[in-house]
């Protein structure tokens, strides 16, 4: 099945302070596993913290979502990265098209 529909998830919580960044990291990964949707992870400000193998996080849990984004070809992006502006280019505007 083609993946005909993109998500755009953009990640901004501080991974210390809340459990909402590790949360939608899981989100993106059982999206992408689903093989119907292409995923795209941003993490912007506190949200880069996922990507500190030594910031006292759940590591286990990161690494585990983030290998799962990887074999699915997902790109996992920062504010400092090359690729941001592909992502930010990139049509997700199609996500939307089911809501009110």
């Amino acid at each position: 099945m083609a993946k005909s529909k993109k998500w755009l998830i953009v990640i901004e919580s501080d991974p210390a302070r809340s459990g909402k960044a590790l949360e939608a990291l899981r989100v993106a990964a059982g999206v992408a596993v689903w093989k119907r949707v292409q995923v795209a992870v941003h993490l912007r400000g506190a949200a880069v913290h996922l990507l500190a193998p030594d910031a006292g996080l759940e590591n286990e849990l990161i690494t585990t979502y983030l290998k799962i984004l990887k074999e699915e070809q997902c790109p996992v992006t920062t504010d400092g990265d090359s690729f941001s502006q592909s992502v930010a280019d990139a049509d997700y505007t199609s996500c939307f098209s089911d809501l009110p």
